[in-house]
């Protein structure tokens, strides 16, 4: 038995009156008694919502789970909520970076302007047309 696990998604196949769970190859993982087709499906969209966590994380957290513990949909949008937050965030000092090149550019052209002044506007041009770049 291997401790590593796959990372492809899973699809659930009926067959002969069982659940299959299957990988991303067509691997068997899983057959499920006819009678528990809501707790495969279950398993399978469980896998699938959650590629990209860590297993230690999904451990720890159902440890630590008490019976009036937020369930998984209240964390997922928590994690919405801050997202949102987090982007707007971004966009804000995204458009306050972008009005302070020309200022540093102006200062820049100036006479006993300090020599990184260029470079530093250089470097802050990058990094707007880099995060626009991931935005789209």
């Amino acid at each position: 038995m291997s401790d590593k696990h796959g990372s492809g998604q899973l699809t659930l196949f009926t067959q002969y009156g069982d659940h299959e769970i299957r990988g991303k190859a067509g691997e068997l993982i899983a057959v499920s008694a006819s009678h528990q087709h809501a707790n495969a499906r279950r398993m399978v969209a469980c896998w699938n919502a959650c590629r990209g966590v860590s297993i230690d994380w999904l451990e720890g957290r159902a440890e630590g789970m008490q019976d009036d513990s937020a369930p998984i949909d209240e964390l997922v949008d928590s994690g919405i909520t801050k997202e949102f937050d987090l982007t707007a965030q971004r966009d804000e000092l995204l458009a306050a970076l972008g009005e302070l090149v020309p200022h540093v550019l102006h200062y820049a052209s100036m006479p006993g302007a300090h020599q990184d002044a260029s470079r530093d506007a250089a470097r802050a041009r990058a990094a707007i047309t880099k995060i626009e770049g991931a935005k789209t």
